[in-house]
């Protein structure tokens, strides 16, 4: 039995890789070159919210004699608080590029976020790891950016999973620290 609270790994929280990228299929093998870190996430951590709207059906008398299954929306909200990591300034206000060094260009445009593979990879009691694996996310929310000289500046955002062919809207893996091998 683990009983446990989550922290972020050590290489990082949360990961962005364009759509089609190699999903993983194990909580511990590294991930490939096209996954990005997005930094620091504010202490709140990873918020995941699934809901369902179902249709119950009763017959008469009140008996329930049926649940129609309905809409499920699965999304995922966290704060990334590195206010100088491009690929964080990109996904939140549309384009960005640059360094600090030779200078950051944010554009903040209108366009609609494009779908992209997202990973968030947490630690757990007895040193567990967990990898969820999000096939294809959208951004859907940002908050408000709040520029203030008594807290952190940064982005909260919330990703919407849109079912991949196989109908699954996030992949969940679990593997004790030196677990080898993919599982499926």
């Amino acid at each position: 039995m683990l009983v446990t609270a989550s922290k972020a790994a050590v290489s990082g929280g949360v990961w962005c890789a364009p759509a089609g990228t190699t999903l993983p299929t194990d909580a511990t093998t590294t991930l490939g070159s096209a996954f990005k870190s997005l930094g620091y996430v504010s202490d709140a951590g990873v918020t995941r919210s699934i809901s369902r709207e179902n249709t119950v059906v009763n017959a008469w008398g009140g008996a329930t004699v049926a649940v129609l299954n309905g809409k499920k929306t699965e999304t995922f909200k966290y704060k990334c608080i590195e206010a100088d990591n491009v690929d964080v300034l990109g996904m939140t206000f549309g384009e960005a590029s640059g360094t600090l060094q030779s200078g950051i260009t944010v554009k903040s445009t209108a366009a609609q976020g494009e779908a992209c593979v997202y990973v968030i990879e947490s630690i757990l009691a007895d040193d567990v790891h967990q990898r969820i694996v999000i096939p294809a996310g959208v951004i859907t929310d940002i908050g408000d950016i709040v520029y203030v000289d008594n807290a952190v500046l940064g982005y909260d955002v919330t990703i919407t999973s849109i079912a991949d062919s196989n109908g699954v809207t996030a992949y969940e893996y679990l593997a004790a620290s030196g677990a080898t091998g993919a599982s499926s």
